[in-house]
């Protein structure tokens, strides 16, 4: 259902994308381009990312999209106006077309042509075995671990494990030494298989057995081999898987949940000594209450049985597969119990598996490569701009060319020109009788 649902969703998000650039409307771009925003949204959901997903609504689809509207609508520019078309305008343009629509057309015939004579694998390639070791004997420091002549792991402590690597079905030598001393401390060898499918991890653990009762007697570590499942569960469950490395065959029971009243429950009977059990789904949440005891189940039913070990108060994640490892501890009476968590991994071709890819492994790098780009213009900027100084302002002032100021105002200027020019003894006409002058 999720991939109908994401397939959906993919076809409207390209379609709303590419009619955005196809719109003569500035508005109808707008409106399409909220429609994309929405089904990216969407997609946030299906990843589990429902923050993002109420921010992408909020602050893009609602906010930005609304100030483009906005501007778009004030400006006016939500109608085109009226031009020619390209095609008409450029005489050459309909060949760069054809040219397109040939490379188009060859693009999806060599597609087809892949596709429908199987040259290529459209479900996934086959898994590879995927494999690690977990360091589980007490009686040893930290260890190296080699196979098939590399090293695959350093100073791996007590409960500790090395990372999951990749090998090819087979059988492989494997050797065990002291970190410290280089003694050798374990030398046999693996049969790998290919897993039933994706998201399996071959685990080998190094433990030790002992020859009499009580943790007591000759040593001898070994190896064994088990398969965890890391495929999600259904929603609130946490898977288990429990390894026995005690002399005697056990079972695990719940005798209820923490803060909970409840009759006791068996988990999962009779694991032989030396084996793991397959995958167990338990309710995530805090349990105090799990227990390994020695019964078998026809003797639980009739009480619970004489307890092994009882696990403290433990919180069981959802999405996390707990690996629970029995083990016998030189000179105790009782084993005790080490724990080794590792996230579930997503179904190949699941949203969240497709999320994960395009996340990690694309628009990561990307945002890196922007935000180096981003420095990079930023430090330019700094670089090309003139540092200015106090001096350099003075020195700059000092060569502008200096205009001169005027000590009267103009009008008083020309006014007193005026007067002086009129009172200057200029020859001037007389009168009839000599005596007054004459007029204008």
């Amino acid at each position: 259902m999720l991939v109908f649902l994401f397939f959906i969703f993919a076809s409207v998000a390209v379609l709303s994308a590419g009619l955005m650039l196809w719109s003569d409307n500035a508005v109808h771009s707008a409106l399409f381009l909220i429609l994309n925003f929405a089904c990216i949204a969407f997609f946030f959901l299906m990843l589990d990312a429902p923050f993002l997903a109420m921010v992408q609504i909020a602050v893009y689809a609602g906010a930005i999209m609304v100030l483009f509207l906005f501007v778009i609508m004030l400006l006016g520019a939500e109608q085109p106006e009226p031009t020619t078309r390209h095609s008409e305008s450029q005489p050459g343009s309909r060949s760069y077309v054809l040219v397109a629509g040939a490379l188009a057309g060859t693009l999806l015939l060599v597609v087809g042509v892949l596709l429908l004579g199987n040259t290529i694998d459209v479900v996934g390639a086959e898994p590879t075995p995927n494999l690690r070791f977990i360091h589980a004997s007490p009686g040893a420091t930290a260890v190296n671990v080699e196979v098939g002549g590399d090293i695959v792991g350093e100073d791996i402590a007590y409960g500790g494990s090395t990372g999951m690597f990749e090998l090819t079905p087979g059988t492989y030598p494997v050797t065990v030494t002291d970190f410290g001393t280089g003694d050798l401390l374990l030398n046999s060898e693996i049969d790998v298989i290919a897993p039933p499918g994706p998201n399996f991890v071959t685990t080998v653990a190094i433990y030790d057995t002992y020859a009499e009762f009580g943790n007591t007697g000759e040593v001898t570590r070994q190896l064994t081999t088990f398969r965890e499942n890391l495929n999600p569960g259904t929603a609130d469950e946490t898977k288990l898987t429990v390894f026995n490395g005690s002399n005697e065959a056990v079972s695990l029971v719940d005798t209820g949940i923490f803060n909970r009243d409840g009759d006791t429950t068996i988990i999962r009977s009779s694991i032989p000594p030396g084996e793991a059990s397959t995958a167990i789904e338990i309710a995530e949440g805090e349990y105090d209450s799990l227990r390994f005891v020695l019964p078998t189940e026809e003797e639980l039913n009739e009480n619970e049985g004489v307890p092994v070990f009882t696990l403290t108060t433990r919180d069981f994640l959802e999405e996390t597969n707990t690996l629970i490892m029995l083990l016998e501890i030189p000179n105790a009476q009782r084993p005790t119990a080490r724990f080794v968590e590792t996230d579930t991994l997503p179904l190949f071709g699941s949203p969240q598996a497709v999320g994960q890819l395009l996340m990690v492994n694309y628009l990561l790098p990307m945002q890196l490569v922007a935000l180096v780009l981003l420095a990079s213009l930023v430090g330019v900027i700094l670089i090309a701009q003139q540092q200015v100084s106090p001096e350099s302002v003075k020195q700059s002032a000092a060569r502008r060319p200096v205009r001169r100021r005027v000590s009267r105002p103009l009008t008083s200027v020309i006014a007193s020109q005026v007067q002086a020019d009129t009172n200057n003894d200029a020859p001037r006409l007389e009168s009839g009788d000599g005596t007054q002058p004459a007029g204008d």
